[in-house]
């Protein structure tokens, strides 16, 4: 999350000779293509863990739907908040929201865990439970 708050950051200070800029830009861009693959892996993972198995389906739908539902919502906000306040500083303030997510991290137990939790004990699913019955 880190990485990709940082690319809006990068991003804003693209400006001077062309070689500058386009330095600045191919940095955010590698940031912001790094991160989230970074975060996803850790992320999913721990998610797998804790999460029932029958869970996970619906577990993993709401997720995506949070994520890339919201995608549209945050791009009329980056445009009004582009229209009104200019471009570099709509980056700054986007960035300054997402490290906020950092933040969450570091104040939880995410920060100093170095080892899986146990998964969760899911009992058989209603499918399993079902076949049994007949």
């Amino acid at each position: 999350m880190t990485l990709s708050s940082l690319a809006g950051l990068v991003m804003a200070t693209a400006d001077g000779p062309a070689a500058l800029a386009i330095t600045a830009v191919i940095v955010a861009q590698l940031l912001r293509g790094w991160g989230p693959t970074l975060y996803g892996i850790n992320q999913q993972t721990i998610r797998q863990t804790l999460v029932p198995r029958e869970l996970l389906a619906r577990t993993q739908a709401t997720w995506r739907f949070l994520v890339y539902g919201m995608q549209p919502v945050g791009a009329l906000l980056g445009g009004t908040l582009g229209s009104v306040f200019g471009f570099r500083a709509t980056l700054v303030i986007s960035s300054l929201i997402m490290l906020l997510g950092t933040g969450f991290a570091l104040l939880s137990p995410l920060r100093t865990m170095r080892r899986l939790p146990a998964a969760a004990v899911a009992g058989p699913s209603t499918r399993s439970q079902h076949e049994n019955a007949q």
